[in-house]
């Protein structure tokens, strides 16, 4: 079954990758408040989880991202009413 889902990232290349390789994974790219960072920011983390009810939302590191069935079942828990926070 189909996600939809919206991606914001500001650099294209890594966007439009982004979108090439989630639609490989089912998903129909148009809104998901899952946080992509290159850096460690506890307040930013804190922030997001601040912003809701503490459901369906995401903080992850780029460079803590090493497989992309993973990361794909980390976007459908969000969807799905989850949060995913990386540990660090």
């Amino acid at each position: 079954m189909p996600v939809t889902v919206v991606l914001a990232e500001d650099e294209v290349l890594l966007r439009e990758g982004l979108v090439g390789l989630l639609s490989r994974f089912d998903f129909t790219v148009l809104a998901a408040v899952v946080l992509l960072s290159q850096f460690v920011q506890a307040e930013y983390a804190a922030a997001l989880l601040e912003s809701g009810d503490d459901r369906r939302v995401g903080y992850l590191l780029k460079d803590r991202v090493a497989d992309v069935a993973e990361f794909a079942g980390t976007l459908r828990t969000v969807v799905g009413g989850g949060t995913a926070i990386d540990p660090r």
